[in-house]
């Protein structure tokens, strides 16, 4: 359940600030739940993001939208919620970066040194023949401008090595980038004596000039047939291509390990970009797919940010502005 603070209770509730324990939604410690930031958008995803974080014992709380009361009022309750929240969860769509309530909390929320936790939402839709085959898959998530890239890259990395058996120790290089990826352009490249299997990390079939695109697909085929694994990038422009379609579905019928990449084209604009982008992102598809795994991994820094196991650095690591206590 996603509570919500009055001006009122507010107001009563700093006189008595900490007050004792109570099943009442002011009475939480100081620093003890979390402010959902969300500018009346996505309602169905607020509620059920809200409803799990609720049963994993994190409290949430956000400003309503109460007919009658001002802007200037909402946001004065927002801002006094947010000194008490133990950390800032701020919902990123295409329906919340232009949000006048979203851009004012987020930037309060890191003024006054909130950790926060950028939730994307990804509104792209794969379909129903391949969300099929995606939804048993974990998903990857990356942002089309380059935000999170590393630790997004680190995880894929991470898990593509359990199945290619590639150890390679931090920051070295072996072999060049023509060695480690390679574009192949007929079915002869793949013959065992024409190129060392072994050598290759990645292949990437290409549009070739005078290839004909029955030809393109065989050798596709042949490749997925020798992968170890096989890496489709889901976004916007691919949903429809044919190419992926076509080797999605050779690639789930011949038991490939399937890694998605869900590339995300939303822009949030400079002004948010310079508070996101210093942030760790935690991805949810809007369509449901993979929110569990997300879900999981959004608790489990939360948890790590409030126990006693963590140390100062870590929650500046999340905000990146010095930490002081309010």
């Amino acid at each position: 359940m996603l509570h919500t603070f009055s001006a009122t209770q507010l107001s009563q509730a700093s006189d008595t600030w900490p007050p004792s324990s109570s099943s009442n939604p002011n009475d939480w410690q100081e620093q003890q739940f979390v402010f959902f930031s969300h500018g009346d958008k996505h309602s169905a995803f607020v509620r059920q993001l809200s409803s799990q974080l609720s049963q994993a014992g994190i409290p949430c709380y956000s400003d309503p939208n109460v007919s009658g009361r001002d802007f200037y009022t909402r946001i004065q309750v927002a801002q006094e919620t947010i000194l008490r929240c133990s950390c800032f969860v701020v919902l990123v769509s295409r329906q919340t970066v232009g949000n006048e309530l979203v851009r004012d909390q987020l930037a309060f929320a890191e003024d006054k040194g909130r950790p926060i936790f950028p939730v994307v939402l990804n509104d792209v839709d794969p379909g129903l023949d391949k969300r099929y085959t995606l939804v048993r898959s974990e998903l990857f998530h990356f942002m089309a401008n380059g935000m999170g890239f590393k630790p997004s890259s680190n995880k894929l990395i991470s898990e593509l090595r359990r199945y290619c058996n590639v150890i390679q120790p931090a920051g070295s290089v072996t072999g060049s980038e023509t060695e480690e990826t390679r574009n192949l352009d007929s079915i002869d490249g793949l013959e065992d004596n024409e190129v060392d299997l072994s050598s290759t990390c990645i292949r990437i079939d290409r549009n070739v000039s005078g290839q004909d695109f029955n030809t393109r697909i065989q050798i596709a085929q042949e490749t997925i047939l020798r992968c170890s694994c096989f890496v489709v990038l889901v976004s916007r422009q691919t949903m429809g291509n044919e190419l992926v379609r076509d080797q999605l579905a050779f690639a789930e019928d011949k038991s490939r390990p399937i890694f998605p990449i869900v590339l995300n084209d939303l822009n949030p604009g400079l002004d948010k970009r310079y508070s996101l982008v210093r942030s760790e992102l935690f991805h949810f598809m809007a369509n449901g797919m993979g929110f569990q795994a997300s879900f999981d991994r959004l608790v489990v820094t939360y948890d790590t940010v409030l126990s006693g196991q963590c140390e100062v650095e870590y929650v500046c690591r999340i905000s990146r502005i010095p930490h002081q206590p309010k």
